[in-house]
């Protein structure tokens, strides 16, 4: 039987995780897939600590002993060169946890290498790859927008990436040995909601890639219908093989027999999350390639629509004393009330709804935004350690838990930080513009500095802390409320 903390969390949260499921379905975007018009070699195998490379033939890792995600069974498709320069691809899986029906026996995984397959036209020395691991993710969401619990577990950057050899598309396959920048992932979607639900938006893990440097594509893997012990559901999720917990050979018509795996609860369907630049290529969403009703090309059945989803195959070691985290990054409170105003970006009555996006280099806390807010009216952010029930004042409800600080003018002047200034209007089309300059490149949110404010304690918030935030902003001669996300700070 499942906790009380999913009761808990969806308490807090709302019904957001399951409306953002929705969502992500309904809007779903088409994406061509190409022919792969390359032979795949073997790149060897990349070391992170080190940044070197092990090219000798048959070199072995020495990396898992377990295979924790295996989504390996290719076709003849790939995704073509639209992986640009700075996107975040996010592909989603799972990884069975102890309370699951797979006869894991651990919760808790370190993840210590990864095989990946892709294509590039880039010239040699100019890609790196950098990798996201989230180990609980909503399918085909943003991880930096409202989602109701998304974990970042780590990262793995600077990966040394083959290119084209100098002419044409180079497609290479190649294992990235994380040994000494290993990640610790939970296993079915913890901590948000930990433990197995049977659900694929709360059991699900997510691994963001972004290229850097250049463009790049990925082999699209998966095929249940030639893969076995396979339940395949409405959204095209699958069971896997291939795992620690399941060997079962596979029949397909991959590359190599002996990858030939679907990955456990894939979706057929991705995310994109474009660069701040905006996508040269492929703009921000949830893509997939039209629907899978067939067996990507394998022996000359069915149309060519294939499965939208990455090859990778994930590498971890189950040993007793894996840590992992046991607060969620992000977890949003309620919707906050309707509001006052009208504006021109679809929500005339409210709620204002904020998001949070992590700043990978540690600078600052990162950078918070607001929408659908009253057109002119001003406002700026609060801050506390958690996440509160909902405190009624004004028109609106305080999702903090007090003592709580604000990023206002006067708390400026008095710490002397003018950082600590995130005053702002909300624009026409609803989001909040920044006035002061503590905005992002595009003048709007706020981007949170380190030190904190003095109802809050002294100096700078360091790793591993909590905190809350929310929107105080007025409504005419009242005010109102953001909804709130409480943030573990990375």
């Amino acid at each position: 039987m499942k906790t009380d903390i999913r009761s808990s969390l969806l308490t807090v949260a709302g019904l957001g995780l399951l409306a953002m499921s929705a969502t992500a379905q309904q809007s779903m975007q088409t994406a061509q897939p190409q022919r792969i018009n390359g032979t795949a070699k073997h790149a060897g195998i990349y070391h992170v600590a080190t940044g070197t490379w092990t090219r000798t033939q048959g070199a072995t890792a020495n990396v898992g002993p377990d295979i924790v995600y295996n989504n390996t069974a290719d076709g003849i498709y790939w995704s073509g060169e639209i992986h640009e320069n700075g996107a975040e691809w996010i592909d989603e899986g799972q990884l069975p946890g102890a309370s699951s029906p797979f006869g894991a026996n651990k919760e808790c995984y370190t993840i210590n290498a990864f095989d990946m397959y892709y294509g590039t036209s880039s010239l040699p020395g100019t890609l790196t790859m950098d990798v996201n691991w989230y180990d609980a993710y909503d399918p085909c969401t943003n991880p930096n927008e409202a989602n109701s619990c998304i974990n970042w577990a780590g990262s793995t950057t600077g990966i040394d990436l083959p290119e084209n050899g100098g002419s044409g598309f180079g497609f290479w396959i190649m294992t990235i040995d994380m040994a000494g920048a290993e990640v610790d992932m939970n296993a079915d979607g913890a901590p948000c909601l930990p433990l197995y639900d049977a659900n694929v938006d709360w059991d699900s893990f997510g691994w963001g890639a972004s290229p850097v440097g250049g463009n790049m594509g990925w082999i699209l893997a998966s095929d249940p219908d030639w893969t076995p012990n396979v339940t395949a559901g409405a959204n095209g999720e699958s069971g896997g093989t291939g795992t620690y917990y399941d060997v079962s050979g596979a029949v397909s018509c991959n590359i190599d027999p002996l990858l030939g795996h679907t990955g456990l609860n894939t979706q057929d369907l991705w995310r994109v999350v474009q660069p701040a630049g905006g996508a040269l290529i492929i703009g921000t969403g949830c893509y997939w390639y039209g629907g899978y009703n067939n067996v990507l090309g394998c022996g000359g059945l069915g149309p060519n629509n294939s499965f939208a989803s990455q090859y990778i195959r994930i590498h971890g070691s189950d040993v007793a004393g894996a840590a992992c985290d046991t607060e969620p990054d992000l977890v949003f409170s309620s919707p906050g009330n309707t509001h006052c105003g009208t504006n021109t970006g679809g929500a005339p009555s409210g709620p204002v709804r904020i998001s949070y996006a992590r700043d990978p280099s540690g600078a600052t806390v990162g950078t918070l935004q607001a929408v659908d807010g009253p057109d002119n009216e001003f406002g700026y952010f609060l801050v506390a350690d958690s996440l509160g029930s909902g405190i009624a004042i004004s028109n609106g409800f305080l999702y903090l838990q007090p003592p709580f600080g604000r990023y206002s003018p006067t708390t400026a002047t008095n710490q002397s930080d003018s950082a600590l200034n995130s005053i702002s209007r909300f624009a026409p089309d609803g989001v909040l513009a920044n006035l002061v300059g503590t905005g992002d490149a595009l003048g709007n949110g706020y981007v949170v500095p380190l030190v904190k404010t003095n109802t809050l304690g002294t100096g700078n918030w360091a790793p591993g802390d909590t905190m809350a935030f929310t929107l105080w902003f007025r409504c005419g001669a009242a005010s109102n409320f953001s909804d709130a996300v409480q943030v573990q700070f990375r």
